[in-house]
């Protein structure tokens, strides 16, 4: 049986858009989801694999946020 992948390879450039959401306007990552139509599960992944390769700076940023809104919500 031949399968294909239904994974789809985001761009650079959407992996950055999402960041620059997030820590722009200090979004959860649902918020960031809703924004781009990306799934959530996937702008987790860009947040905590991809970015740190595309952007350091951005991704300790992006970082802070993150750790914010899970304090937020009591974790």
């Amino acid at each position: 049986m031949n399968r294909t992948s239904h994974k789809t390879k985001w761009p650079d450039s959407v992996v950055l858009q999402e960041a620059r959401l997030m820590a722009n306007n200090k979004a959860t990552g649902s918020e960031v989801s809703g924004a781009t139509g990306v799934p959530l599960s996937t702008v987790s992944w860009h947040m905590r694999v991809r970015l740190k390769d595309l952007d350091e700076e951005l991704y300790m940023e992006v970082s802070v946020v993150r750790r914010n809104n899970l304090k937020r919500r009591g974790r």
